[in-house]
């Protein structure tokens, strides 16, 4: 059997190299379908089934909470919260907890120049839940983890490498942080991100007393390690009750909250899940469509080899093992397209070099040996798919009645319409990937035409880190008055003001809105609405318009009445009245104290620029005191006459006159925010309209192929046909009137294919529907037109045909 099976890979391999045209366009044909496939595979085993870097990934969970029982989404929770949770748990085996807040922490000096770092708030539990242990060094100990926290800190191996040398000697060395004094204990492995690959260090998060006083802040991300055989489903309803029992318990702070747990897997996956998904169906596609061509390649090789299979089989050949010689022959076809298709570690270094920053996950994807593996099997699978009808067309053929032909090429009506078959399902797929790749492409012009709601093309952000232990709530808003000033003094400088936050990067604090004059309301039903605090030229610099009222002045000083502004959707929101001026609110409770809405502002991007606008509250930056939250860090904002980028280094200069220890990160122009915004969404498009324009590509060739076909059969056919006294024009009609007649009904199969495949894109697409018509009527005429030009290739020849010549071939 094995020497059966050599012998016919053998007679397979002379067959192949004595067509070597047909065997290159097969092989390639097939390796870019397998290509895509493995480079998108990798992708999807990195994110969505490749387990978590952690023993026994399978029982981490994130546990949180949520304002109400109809709320899924997964919230921080309070310390004293957490650890009613870890002492009342008995389906959690452990569990630690983190604080990471994105784009803040704590200053590094001593170390060049004063960097800000990413700091992980880590309970001592964290490391051995996650189980993992210190590549040098040690983790915190349970003592370091008390109330206030040790002044040790864990480096990652990002900052030993970069800022310690890679230095082993690092362990008992102090790490300035802040200006005050943190112990090096441990260096955490390569490649160890957790909860965020941004993250540069941990230090201990003290839980405190564990008091009432503990519960209302709500900050803490849980991670637990359930025990074994415990479902996450299971973990849930435990924790949910216990936090019913807390709820009733703790009326004033728990009153409507609940629990959610969610599998830590599912937390990494879930963002990324659409868009990949959504990648792999359409690399499939692309694969189908390959086979499909090659399918037909074959149909047409085989029926010129009719009179030598026909031979075969009058000389004692079963069809049998004729049939297992062409599959040996589609066999090796596949195994070659698969070989070639080694090219996907190519494909992925380029992907990996036109990724954005932001989707940094890219650069981990290797083709490792489940993709490899994977691939051996589709290549295998897929001459199966392409070799098998063309085999059983050929041999179903009446031996006699093709040796009686006399070793001409006939074309049996069977073998005619299995081609038909084949370029259809290319059309109606290829139509589908490039309706697909069109709604993206809407979703993207959509998206660079979203009002934001601020001027950006020439602003400059620079994000502002002061040494707390040097400046004091009334200093901090000193420092930003003269970080103003001296950004407003570098040439080519039209304005300057500061914020606590930027549109679009989201805000990172929301505070429960009380009304004066309005009755209590429950906890889980008070608005939580974002606040920010601005320097009073930040609207001017930003230019959002003041709608109603005024802005801030220098009236709304430290001293003078509190007052806020707001934006419109919050005004429609809670006074749809529209009696926002004048108004009293509060951040506190019902008791205040009160600030007075002076004015009405212009809505704003600001939870990303895919979001509604949000609603918002300002206040003056001069009333910020301590209590309100953290004021070291401020972003300036400045209106530039020319390209913001090439001021950066001046303002940069400018800002580290005023304190040598300032830290400065983000110093970047708006556009490139709004860039960074749109990056995701514009590789998604990009890959989805790259397999699109291939899949367009193979189904052209694979039109041209079966028309050339056709017009080839038919050499007698038409000579007779010009002979009679037909003209030129007409023969030209009829072959494009048989191209175009399979192209419009592969275009009226991939329509109705399209309008149930493209819903599943619901979720990438932005301003546009998945059945949008114009999309669907601009990408049918424009297929229409390829398969126009491809049809009158080969109707172009036919034209020309000279009847001597075709009637004295036959």
């Amino acid at each position: 059997m094995i020497q059966d099976i050599v012998g016919d890979l053998r007679q397979a391999g002379r067959v192949l190299r004595h067509r070597p045209g047909f065997t290159l366009v097969a092989v390639v044909t097939l390796a870019v379908g397998i290509a895509g496939n493995a480079a998108i595979y990798s992708m999807v085993s990195a994110m969505l089934l490749r387990p978590l870097p952690y023993p026994e990934p399978e029982r981490l969970v994130q546990a949180g909470e949520t304002a109400s029982a109809t709320d899924r989404s997964l919230g921080p929770t309070s310390r004293t919260t957490y650890l009613d949770w870890r002492r009342d748990s008995r389906l959690v085996e452990s569990s630690g907890a983190v604080i990471h807040y994105p784009g803040f922490g704590l200053t590094l000096t001593g170390h060049g120049a004063p960097t800000p770092l990413e700091i992980g708030f880590a309970t001592p539990e964290l490391f051995p839940t996650l189980d993992v242990g210190a590549a040098l060094g040690r983790t915190f100990t349970a003592a370091e983890g008390g109330s206030a926290g040790a002044s040790v800190v864990l480096l990652s191996d990002r900052l030993w490498r970069e800022r310690f040398g890679s230095d082993p000697a690092v362990l008992g060395r102090t790490a300035t942080l802040e200006g005050a004094p943190f112990e090096v204990v441990g260096v955490m492995p390569r490649g160890f991100a957790f909860p965020s690959a941004e993250v540069d260090a941990w230090v201990p998060l003290g839980l405190g007393a564990g008091d009432e006083s503990g519960r209302a802040g709500r900050e803490i991300a849980v991670i637990a390690r359930l025990r074994q055989g415990v479902t996450a489903g299971a973990a849930a309803t435990e924790i949910a009750g216990i936090t019913a029992r807390l709820a009733r318990a703790h009326p004033g702070t728990m009153e409507g909250r609940t629990a959610v747990v969610v599998p830590l897997r599912e937390l990494y996956a879930a963002p990324v899940r659409p868009a990949l998904l959504a990648l792999l169906g359409a690399v499939g596609f692309v694969l189908l469509i390959a086979c499909a061509n090659v399918a037909n390649l074959l149909l047409a090789s085989l029926g010129a080899r009719q009179q030598e299979l026909a031979l075969r089989s009058a000389l004692g050949a079963g069809r049998g093992r004729l049939l297992r010689q062409l599959m040996a022959e589609s066999g090796l076809l596949g195994i070659a397209g698969g070989g070639c298709a080694l090219l996907a570690f190519w494909l992925l270094d380029a992907l990996r070099g036109i990724a954005p920053a932001e989707l940094g996950w890219i650069a981990g994807v290797r083709l490792d040996a489940p993709v490899l593996l994977a691939t051996l099997v589709l290549s295998i699978g897929s001459s199966l798919v392409f070799g098998l009808l063309p085999a059983m067309q050929t041999l179903s053929s009446s031996t006699v009645e093709t040796l009686r032909q006399g070793g001409r090429v006939v074309s049996s009506a069977g073998r005619r319409r299995a081609r038909a078959a084949l370029l259809v399902i290319e059309v109606a797929l290829s139509f589908v990937l490039l309706v697909g790749a069109g709604l993206m492409l809407r979703s993207l012009s959509a998206l660079d035409d979203v009002t934001t709601g601020f001027e950006d093309r020439t602003i400059l952000t620079a994000r502002c880190k002061l040494p707390t232990e040097r400046y004091d709530a009334p200093a901090q808003i000193r420092f930003f008055e003269e970080a103003v000033a001296a950004a407003r003094s570098v040439p080519g400088v039209e304005a300057a003001a500061a914020t606590s936050e930027l549109p679009i990067t989201g805000f990172r604090q929301s505070r429960p809105l009380f009304v004066a004059g309005r009755p209590e309301v429950k906890p889980e039903d008070r608005p939580q609405i974002p606040t920010r605090f601005v320097h009073p030229d930040y609207f001017s610099v930003m230019r959002i318009p003041i709608l109603q009222g005024r802005r801030f002045d220098d009236r709304d000083g430290p001293s003078s009445p509190a007052v806020v502004l707001v934006s419109a959707a919050l005004a429609r929101r809670v006074w749809p009245d529209g009696t926002a001026l004048g108004a009293s609110v509060s951040f506190e409770g019902p008791e205040g104290p009160w600030r007075e809405v002076v004015g009405i502002v212009g809505d704003t991007r600001e939870f990303g620029i895919e979001r509604a606008e949000a609603p918002i509250v300002y206040s003056p930056m001069r009333q910020r005191d301590a209590a309100q939250g953290w004021m070291s860090w401020m972003t300036l904002v400045v209106r530039t006459q020319g390209p913001p980028d090439g001021l950066a280094p001046a303002v940069r200069g400018r800002l580290q006159r005023l304190d040598p220890d300032l830290a400065l990160d983000d110093v970047r122009s708006m556009p490139r925010i709004l860039e960074a915004a749109r990056a995701a969404r514009r590789f998604n498009t990009l890959l989805l309209a790259l397999f699109a324009s291939v899949a367009l590509l193979l189904a052209a060739v694979g039109i041209y192929g079966v028309v050339s076909l056709s017009v080839g059969g038919r050499r007698k056919e038409i000579g007779i046909r010009m002979a009679l006294g037909a003209r030129r024009e007409s023969i030209l009609a009829l072959v494009l009137k048989e191209g175009m007649g399979l192209t419009l009904a592969g275009l009226g199969a991939g329509a109705a294919l399209a309008l149930g495949v493209t819903r599943l894109l619901a979720s990438l697409l932005f301003g546009v529907a998945p059945t949008d018509a114009p999309t669907f009527a601009a990408i049918a005429l424009f297929f229409a037109a390829v398969a126009l030009l491809a049809c009158w290739l080969p109707a172009r020849r036919a034209s020309r045909v000279e009847p001597v010549t075709a009637l004295r071939s036959e």
